[in-house]
């Protein structure tokens, strides 16, 4: 009887310590499983972090790109804003110069096809021209006529003539019943260099 008394106590011992082992177990499994999940949860995070932070990257290398498209056109654009005051300045330049040498100063207002301005040393002249009416010869001729006529001392009758009222304005060589256009152009291009080493001299004198 003692001897199944005994048998039953260890039985039950067992029982309670098999228990036991289990209920621990089991926690040992939902710490493990909180643990995975929490790792992964953290995983999903940084990942979120690292894909925004790709998507930030993408954006500002668009955006620098931009900027660099926008520094080099406006670099470009400066360049040639350079450029053209460089021309602008050496053209201003050659204008001044002739004006210097021939005395002819141009309206810089005047439509393209209407040339005018005035001629100014010995006396004062104006001149304009229709350039759909008048052949580039007669504007050659009329200009290189003031220029002449403004050097001679003597020339006032041919000066009248130059500035009267246009009889025609065609070709050269054709005949004006009333006026006729004098050809005082220079014979050489050693004359034409002559008179203008003479006025640069009167010039700077």
């Amino acid at each position: 009887m003692a001897m199944e008394v005994r048998n039953s106590q260890l039985s039950s011992s067992d029982c309670s310590e098999s228990s036991l082992s289990w209920k621990i177990k089991c926690i040992e499994l939902v710490k493990h499983a909180g643990k995975e999940n929490s790792e992964y949860s953290h995983g999903k995070e940084i990942k979120k972090i690292y894909e925004d932070f790709i998507k930030q990257k993408k954006e500002l290398e668009k955006k620098l790109k931009l900027t660099e498209d926008e520094i080099e056109n406006v670099t470009k654009q400066l360049k040639e804003i350079i450029i053209n005051k460089g021309d602008a300045t050496r053209n201003s330049s050659l204008i001044k110069l002739y004006e210097l040498i021939t005395k002819l100063t141009f309206a810089i207002d005047s439509p393209p096809n209407e040339p005018q301005g005035f001629i100014a040393d010995k006396t004062f002249e104006t001149f304009q021209f229709d350039t759909s009416k008048d052949s580039q010869q007669f504007i050659i001729d009329h200009l290189w006529n003031l220029i002449n006529l403004q050097q001679d001392e003597n020339s006032e009758e041919e000066l009248d003539i130059a500035m009267a009222p246009d009889c025609q304005r065609k070709e050269p060589n054709q005949n004006c019943e009333e006026f006729q256009l004098p050809q005082k152009r220079p014979s050489s291009p050693q004359e034409t260099i002559s008179k203008i080493q003479r006025l640069i001299i009167k010039e700077n004198s």
